[in-house]
């Protein structure tokens, strides 16, 4: 996959996140990662050559029929007193499509969640196996994140309106000014 190592490179030199990933994989979450805006703040801000953004507030994902919704919460105040200087948001996405929306299928896996996330920069995961090497969810691939593209993710395209509301409501084109509204 095209920029794999240099998504590896980046995260691997930020201490920060290294140390939530850490954190994460000592919880023993089934398939548990950090995905999202962590992982994009990262790499757009050093693209960029800003200073580091999006580090404070961290989405941790899994996939566990066996918790309940609720045990989000029971989850992300153990992060949150293992490591507290981060914003910890956990999702068992097994629930996600009843909490997000009704007509979205049941996921079937972590990776199958980050495909239905909303921009296709943002479908990004990443885990330490049981090796402890840092592994990579992207099924959109690594492109439109590396080279500063913002387009919807095949489940949003039918539905541009919220990509686009998305998008403005964030203010990532005024912070980061090189991204590119794809428009396809």
């Amino acid at each position: 996959m095209k920029y794999l190592n240099d998504l590896k490179e980046i995260i691997s030199n930020n201490e920060k996140l290294m140390t939530a990933l850490r954190v994460v994989k000592k919880s023993n979450l089934k398939q548990g990662c950090i995905a999202a805006g962590a992982i994009r703040n990262l790499v757009w801000s050093q693209l960029m050559q800003q200073e580091i953004s999006g580090l404070h507030d961290v989405d941790v994902v899994f996939f566990d029929p066996s918790k309940t919704y609720s045990d989000n919460q029971k989850i992300q105040d153990a992060l949150k007193l293992e490591y507290p200087a981060l914003n910890w948001e956990v999702k068992n996405e097994f629930y996600m499509n009843t909490h997000n929306n009704k007509e979205t299928p049941k996921f079937k896996s972590v990776a199958d969640a980050i495909a239905h996330f909303t921009e296709t920069a943002t479908a990004v995961g990443a885990c330490l196996g049981d090796d402890n090497q840092l592994e990579i969810i992207a099924p959109y691939g690594l492109d439109d994140l590396f080279e500063l593209k913002l387009r919807p993710t095949p489940y949003f395209e039918n539905n541009r309106s919220i990509f686009t509301k998305r998008v403005e409501s964030k203010g990532w084109t005024s912070k980061w000014p090189q991204l590119k509204l794809i428009d396809n």
